[in-house]
């Protein structure tokens, strides 16, 4: 989003460093293996955020996914982009999260 020119604010319960993994599947593995992949600072907390300044959300996937669920105040703010109707994109396991707000 920031390559694309977005103001973009990331935000997590604590500003912090956010890791990633990169699910991979190997030729000839029947499974994925899990290799370090990006970070990024969270530079808002998740009490800072007042949801109606955004004009989108984008939810993350895998296991942020069912951490996040389980935070009141973060289902409280992607509940505001669905009764609002503002667009919203989710990855990998976030529909999942989308779908248990619904």
């Amino acid at each position: 989003m920031l390559e694309a020119g977005f103001d973009l604010t990331v935000a997590a319960p604590v500003k912090k460093r956010l890791d990633t993994i990169i699910d991979q599947r190997e030729e000839g593995w029947e499974y994925d293996i899990e290799k370090t992949g990006y970070w990024f600072q969270a530079n808002a907390t998740f009490d800072e955020i007042e949801p109606s300044s955004f004009d989108g959300l984008i939810v993350p996937g895998w296991r942020a996914t069912e951490y996040l669920r389980n935070i009141k105040r973060c289902t409280d703010i992607v509940r505001h982009f669905i009764d609002t109707d503002k667009p919203i994109a989710s990855i990998c396991q976030g529909p999942v999260f989308l779908w248990q707000q619904g």
